[in-house]
C-alpha cells in the first residue's frame, strides 16, 4: 500500500526545487501539490486496501476488533510515512539535516524502547506492534511540524494550481514502472517458490537476499543527500558530477566484488553457519545487488535532474517481462543459483534502461546549454 501511496513525491519536489531551495513559497507550493494528490491517493487506496485486507484475512480465526486494529494501524502508519516523506525533501534540499534526523531518530527509539518494555512485561502481540510503529510514525511527523509552518503554499491560488501540474508532469512517466515494480517483485518470488518447490531451496535464496540489506545505507545516502544536491548545481556541473557519483559507485561494487569472489566466507557468516555452502552463488547475489545499486543510484540523479520519460517506463517493463521469459525458458530457475541469475537479469536490464535514460537526458542537457550559450 506505501508503494502505491509514496508515488515518489519528496523526490519530485526535490527535482522540481532545484536550486531555489531559499525559496519557501515555491516550496510550499510543490509540498502543497504533493499533500492534495497525495491525500486523493490516501483515499482511493486505503479503501480499496481496506477491501483487499478484510478478505484476505476473513475465514481465518482472527477476532475482528483485532483486525480492525491492524487495519487502522497499517493506513494511520501510511499516512504518517507520506507526511514525512514528503517534507523530508525539502528540509534536505535547504541542509536541515539536524531536524530529519531528530525526526527520525526519535521516532526509531520510541518504536524500540516501547517494544523491548512490552515484550519484557509480556504485552507485545501484532496489534500492539502495528499501533506502535503507527505512533512512531506519528512522532516523526510532529518532529516536522517547523517544516509544515516554513513550507505552507503561501503562493496565489494559480501558482498552487501551476505547481500541481508540475508535479503531476514529473510524476505521471514513472508511475508505469513504479506500480510495475510493486507487483513484480512478489509475482517473481511467488515463481521462485513455485518452481523451487522445496523449504530448503527458498530459505537459501532468502538468505542470500538478506545480503541487499549491505546496500540500503548506501541507497539512503544517496537519495537524502547526493539527490539533493545533484538538483541544486549549476547546469555547467552536471555532466562532470554524473561521472564523478557514478564512478565512486562503481569502484566501491568492484571492489565489494572482488572481496565477494576472494573471501565469501565473510559475507556467509552475515547470513548464518547454516548457508556456509554458499560460495558459488554469493558472488552471483553480490554482483545482483551491486548492479542494483548502481541502477539506484542513477536513478535517483535522473530524477534530480527531470531526466523522466514515458519511453523509459514501458521500455523497462518490457525489457524485464521479456527478458525474464526468456530466462525462465533458458535457466534452470529450480536452483538457487538459478533463482539469483533471473534476479540478475531483471536488474541487469532495469540498469540498461537507466543508463539509456541517462545518457539521452544527459544529450538533451548539453544541447540546451549550446543553445543557451548561442
Amino acid at each position: 500500500m506505501s508503494v502505491f501511496l509514496d508515488m515518489g513525491f519528496g523526490a519530485a519536489i526535490v527535482a522540481l526545487v532545484g536550486s531555489r531551495v531559499q525559496d519557501s513559497t515555491i516550496i510550499g507550493n510543490y509540498v502543497g501539490a504533493a499533500r492534495y494528490f497525495r491525500a486523493r491517493l490516501l483515499l482511493i487506496v486505503g479503501l480499496f486496501g481496506s477491501i483487499v485486507f478484510w478478505t484476505a484475512t476473513s475465514g481465518r480465526g482472527w477476532d475482528t476488533i483485532g483486525r480492525l486494529i491492524l487495519l487502522m494501524s497499517i493506513i494511520s502508519s501510511v499516512a504518517f510515512q507520506g507526511l514525512s516523506a514528503i517534507y523530508t525533501g525539502p528540509l534536505l534540499i535547504q541542509r536541515r539535516f539536524k531536524e530529519v534526523y531528530i525526526a527520525q531518530l526519535s521516532a526509531g527509539f520510541f518504536r524500540l524502547g516501547l517494544v523491548v518494555l512490552l515484550r519484557a512485561v509480556g504485552h507485545l502481540s501484532a496489534e500492539i506492534a502495528a499501533v506502535v510503529n503507527s505512533a512512531g510514525l506519528a512522532i516523526s511527523c510532529v518532529y516536522y511540524k517547523s517544516a509544515r509552518a516554513t513550507f505552507n503554499a503561501t503562493g496565489s491560488l494559480e501558482h498552487q494550481r501551476t505547481a500541481r501540474r508540475e508535479v503531476a508532469k514529473h510524476i505521471a512517466p514513472t508511475i508505469p514502472g513504479i506500480v510495475f515494480f510493486a507487483v513484480q517483485g512478489q509475482l517473481t518470488l511467488l515463481l521462485i517458490t513455485y518452481l523451487g518447490n522445496h523449504t530448503e531451496y527458498i530459505a537459501e535464496v532468502s538468505a542470500l537476499g538478506r545480503l541487499g540489506q549491505l546496500f540500503l545505507l548506501l541507497l539512503l545516502f544517496q537519495s537524502n543527500l547526493v539527490a539533493p544536491y545533484v538538483a541544486r548545481i549549476p547546469d555547467s556541473k552536471v555532466i562532470i558530477t554524473y561521472l564523478q557519483w557514478l564512478g565512486f559507485a562503481s569502484i566501491f561494487s568492484i571492489l565489494l566484488l572482488v572481496v565477494a569472489e576472494r573471501s565469501p566466507h565473510l559475507f556467509l557468516f552475515l547470513v548464518g553457519e547454516k548457508y556456509s555452502h554458499l560460495t558459488k552463488e554469493l558472488p552471483w547475489s553480490i554482483g545482483t545487488g551491486c548492479i542494483s545499486y548502481l541502477g539506484g543510484v542513477l536513478w535517483s540523479m535522473n530524477n534530480a535532474r527531470q531526466f523522466v520519460y514515458w519511453w523509459a517506463s514501458w521500455m523497462q517493463i518490457f525489457l524485464v517481462v521479456v527478458g525474464q521469459l526468456l530466462a525462465i525458458s533458458f535457466t534452470d530457475v529450480t536452483s538457487t543459483l538459478g533463482a539469483i541469475k533471473l534476479s540478475l537479469v531483471s536488474v541487469f536490464l532495469t540498469f540498461f534502461v537507466y543508463s539509456l535514460t541517462a545518457a539521452y537526458g544527459l544529450r538533451s542537457h548539453r544541447r540546451r546549454m549550446a543553445v543557451e550559450a548561442v
